[in-house]
C-alpha cells in the first residue's frame, strides 16, 4: 500500500533517487506496523498512527514530515514500553526530574548562570528546559506524580519552581491538576477545594504572571483562516497540510503575503494537530476522550487535567520532546490502569484462570 501511494504521488522524478523512494516506503510501513501493535493496546492510539502514515506523504513529503514521523515512532515505542512495565519507576523518574529541574531553577534565580558543566548564558529562569513555557509545563505534567502517599510532603518544591519560573501556562495546569485530585479524593470538602483552587489561580495571575491571551487567540485565528482559504491542495481541507508541515506552509504564506509574520509555532497541540492531520485527528481525539468517560482515579484525572492545559497552550510534540515524553508516559499509564475494553493488551488466560 505504501509503495502504491509513493508511486501514485509522483515521487519518481529525476531529482528523487530510488533510495529515497524505498526509504519513504519503509517509513510508511513502519508507521503502519507501529499502528497495528498500538491498536491492539489502544485503538485510538493505533488509529492516530495509521493517520500519521498517510499524513507523512499527504499532501506532500518534506523533511518536516520526516522529522515528525520519526518522533512519533519514538513516542509510540515509549507508549508500548510503559504498557509492559510497572508504572512506579516512571512516576519516581518524574519526581526526580522535577527536583533537579527546580534545583537548577533556584540557582538561576540566584544569578548563577554557569551551573556545573551546563553553561546557560541566560538570565531567564528555565531550569533544565529551553524556555519558561516548557519549564513550567514540565512541572505541571510531573506534579501528579507527587500525589503519592510518601511524596506529598515534597509538593512545596514544584510550587516554588512554578513561582520562580514565572509562567502562567504551567501554573494553570498544575493548579487544575491539584484541584482535580483533591476534588475527587476528598468529597466532603469539594466546595472549599474549588474555592481554594480559584484563589490560588487568581493570586498567581495577579502577583506572579499574567498570560498573554490575545496574541495566542489571534495566532490561532490566522492559522485557521489560512488553513481553510490559503492553499489549494488535494483533500487538504479534510486531511490537513501533513504531519509536521505547519511551519513550512506558514513560511510559504508569509512570503506570498497571505498572512502577517508572527509565531511559527501555534502554541496549541490541538489546533496544530487539526491543521496538520485534518478532521480525522478531531475524530480520533474525540473518540479517545469518550473512551475515558468512566475514569475515576484521582491521579489519572489530575494528569489529564495537566495534559489538557499544557496541550492547549503549547505545541508540545513539536517544541519539546521531554514534555512530549511525559505526556506519552501518562497516557500509557492511564490506558494500562484504566482497564477498559479499549486497552486490550492483556495475556489471555486459560479456562482455569492461569496464564499460558
Amino acid at each position: 500500500i505504501a509503495l502504491l501511494r509513493v508511486l501514485k504521488g509522483g515521487f519518481m522524478t529525476p531529482e528523487v533517487s530510488m533510495y529515497l523512494v524505498l526509504t519513504i516506503v519503509f517509513k510508511m510501513g513502519m508507521a503502519a506496523m507501529m499502528g497495528y501493535y498500538l491498536f491492539k493496546v489502544n485503538r485510538w492510539a493505533g488509529a492516530l498512527f495509521f493517520l500519521a502514515a498517510i499524513s507523512f506523504t499527504h499532501p506532500l513529503y518534506t523533511r518536516f514530515s520526516d522529522d515528525a514521523l520519526f518522533m512519533m515512532m519514538l513516542y509510540g515505542g515509549l507508549y508500548l514500553v510503559v504498557q509492559r512495565e510497572k508504572s512506579q519507576p516512571f512516576l519516581i523518574g518524574m519526581v526526580v526530574f522535577t527536583l533537579l529541574h527546580v534545583y537548577f531553577a533556584v540557582l538561576q534565580a540566584c544569578g548563577i548562570t554557569d551551573i556545573m558543566w551546563i553553561p546557560t548564558h541566560n538570565v531567564r529562569v528555565e531550569g533544565l528546559m529551553g524556555n519558561p513555557n516548557g519549564a513550567a509545563a514540565a512541572i505541571a505534567l510531573c506534579i501528579p506524580a507527587f500525589f503519592q502517599k510518601n511524596l506529598k510532603y515534597l509538593l512545596p518544591i514544584p510550587i516554588l519552581g512554578l513561582i520562580l519560573i514565572d509562567c502562567s501556562g504551567g501554573a494553570i495546569g498544575a493548579i487544575l491538576a491539584t484541584t482535580i485530585y483533591l476534588f475527587v479524593e476528598f468529597k466532603l470538602w469539594r466546595v472549599f477545594i474549588v474555592a481554594g483552587g480559584l484563589i490560588a489561580l487568581v493570586l498567581f495571575l495577579c502577583f506572579v504572571d499574567t498570560p498573554v491571551i490575545d496574541q495566542r487567540v489571534y495566532g490561532w485565528y490566522k492559522a485557521l483562516v489560512l488553513y481553510f482559504k490559503g492553499f489549494d491542495l488535494p483533500f487538504q481541507k479534510f486531511l490537513g497540510v501533513g504531519i509536521g508541515n505547519w511551519k513550512l506552509f506558514n513560511d510559504i504564506a508569509i512570503k506570498a503575503g497571505n498572512i502577517e509574520p508572527g509565531w511559527t509555532r501555534l502554541h496549541s497541540t490541538f489546533i496544530q494537530g487539526f491543521i496538520e492531520m485534518g478532521f480525522p485527528f478531531l475524530v480520533i481525539l474525540t473518540g479517545y476522550l469518550t473512551s475515558l468517560r468512566k475514569l475515576r482515579d484521582p491521579h489519572m484525572l489530575a494528569a489529564l487535567g495537566a495534559i489538557f492545559i499544557v496541550c492547549s497552550a503549547n505545541s508540545v510534540f513539536h517544541m519539546n520532546a521531554v514534555n512530549g515524553m511525559f505526556i506519552v508516559i501518562w497516557l500509557s499509564i492511564i490506558g494500562k490502569e484504566h482497564g477498559r475494553s479499549d486497552y486490550r493488551s492483556r495475556p489471555r488466560g486459560n479456562s482455569d484462570g492461569s496464564t499460558p
